[in-house]
């Protein structure tokens, strides 16, 4: 048997340690999922994950929230700050072939020197459809992601 990680395909951008509000982060979400719905049509619908997957245009306006639930906690269920927080989002009426995630772990101050990221993938249960699989997407979609994380161009680039 194959380990899960050989069917799929992603891409990861990495930051440098950043304490972020629920509201900045989310602020960043939103804009890489917008982002992504620029791409492809594939990128129309997305849920988000917290207790239970959630419609993400439902939650959009206060994904906040979301964010928020994904605050790290200890060993004894105690919040933890310093590690961040936790939060993604996947594609959904789609085959699962075709079915991209976005996950993130950011506002950590944990002093490693990228304790940041954010991971485009496919599905990674299964292979992906060929069509989907492409320069075509992956490339625009890592822009997206550096686009709206990264501070310096952040300040360049207009949230819209």
């Amino acid at each position: 048997m194959k380990p899960v990680h050989d069917n799929g395909i992603s891409v990861r951008a990495l930051w440098e340690r950043r304490a972020e509000t629920p509201e900045a982060l989310a602020a960043r979400f939103v804009q890489t999922i917008d982002r992504f719905q620029r791409i492809n049509s594939i990128f129309a619908l997305w849920s988000c994950v917290s207790k239970r997957p959630k419609k993400f245009e439902t939650v959009r306006d206060h994904f906040a929230e979301e964010v928020a639930a994904g605050l790290t906690k200890d060993d004894w269920g105690e919040p933890d700050s310093i590690n961040g927080y936790w939060f993604s989002a996947f594609t959904r009426d789609q085959p699962r072939n075709c079915t991209f995630e976005v996950s993130v772990h950011a506002g950590s101050t944990y002093p490693w020197p990228f304790p940041n990221d954010i991971t485009f993938s496919t599905n990674l249960s299964v292979s992906p459809d060929s069509a989907i699989a492409t320069y075509r997407i992956f490339k625009p979609a890592l822009l997206a992601m550096v686009e709206a994380w990264s501070r310096f161009v952040q300040s360049l680039i207009p949230i819209s």
